[in-house]
């Protein structure tokens, strides 16, 4: 069961990079882009990523920007934590950084706090945010909100929704 749970989430990750890429044809038109991936380090990813898939996927989203566009790499488990803030994908040496950041992922964290995610996630597209620029964020998880306290899951669950 665990081994097709990865699998759906790799097609599914894969069908999401084909249709942003599709529209990349026009992207002089469409202007540049800042993007947030923001992805699971908890010990939970052990179980439904058990091949670390997430890493390659980001590396082929990251390798599929244009020159105008800026991406970030955000890790997290029991808050976020971004390991490179947003970085021009404008030449080899950024490209690589922003590579080597989606390597610094692991699965070695206690919870699972989307929200806090959510949040650093929000709070590094607003820092430095430039004006006419398509703000996206990319979040890579198995989803299980665990904070460690089953009532606080629900009231951050809820914010999500709400907010």
């Amino acid at each position: 069961m665990v081994e097709m749970k990865w699998k759906i989430t790799l097609i599914l990750l894969i069908a999401g990079i084909i249709a942003f890429t599709s529209g990349r044809a026009n992207s002089a038109a469409r202007g540049s882009m800042d993007v947030v991936l923001v992805m699971d380090s908890s010990g939970s990813m052990k179980k439904t990523d058990p091949h670390f898939l997430r890493i390659p996927a980001a590396k082929l989203f990251i390798s599929l920007l244009d020159k105008n566009d800026r991406a970030s790499v955000v890790s997290f488990s029991d808050e976020g934590y971004p390991i490179i803030y947003l970085t021009p994908v404008d030449s080899e040496q950024n490209r690589d950084r922003l590579f080597k950041a989606a390597e610094r992922i692991s699965s070695n964290g206690l919870y699972t706090n989307l929200y806090g995610a959510l949040e650093k996630g929000l709070a590094v597209l607003e820092k430095n945010k430039k004006a006419d620029t398509t703000r996206i964020i990319i979040f890579m998880s198995d989803g299980m909100m665990d904070v460690g306290n089953s009532e606080d899951d629900a009231r951050l669950l809820n914010r999500i929704k709400d907010e």
